[in-house]
């Protein structure tokens, strides 16, 4: 879903498409499942051999006129989107290109366990930041982006 807002489109498009594509279309993970695709502020999805705007409850499109605006959702060989962004995330990533899919630090590969861990034992947000090159937000907000993982 981050990477869809990410992209500009309001988190309420989001929750709109997904509402359509779980009414209409089987499968227990439609943001795994589909390839989405965005213009920036709505959702399209392939079914059927057509372009439908997933934003606007099924409309068919004309994929012709859309197809330069369009910006794929990055999925690997298999079809799997190559990032998830945890929900309510402002700085993790789960990469399975770093630690295992792990949570990491967006864009820097640093294991977002180990930026908590360092703090719960009592070293403070400064010295973490310093030692990993990283602003003392990004350290506050991964490690409270964090404390999801470690409360379950």
């Amino acid at each position: 879903m981050r990477s869809t807002t990410e992209r500009g489109v309001p988190f309420k498009n989001v929750r709109k498409a997904l509402d359509y594509v779980q009414e209409t279309i089987p499968g227990k993970h439609p943001l795994l499942s589909h390839t989405f695709e965005t213009s920036g502020k709505e959702l399209f999805i392939t079914h059927l051999e057509g372009t439908i705007n997933a934003t606007a409850h099924g409309q068919r499109v004309m994929r012709e006129i859309l197809e330069k605006y369009l910006t794929l959702i990055p999925r690997d060989g298999s079809g799997l989107p190559i990032k998830i962004f945890p929900i309510n995330s402002r700085r993790l990533a789960i990469d399975p290109l770093f630690s295992s899919g792990k949570p990491i630090v967006r864009d820097r590969g640093i294991t977002a366990s180990v930026l908590w861990g360092r703090n719960k034992s009592g070293e403070s947000v400064s010295e973490i930041a310093r030692d990993y090159g990283l602003s003392e937000l990004e350290v506050e907000e991964a490690i409270e982006d964090y404390e999801w993982k470690a409360a379950a």
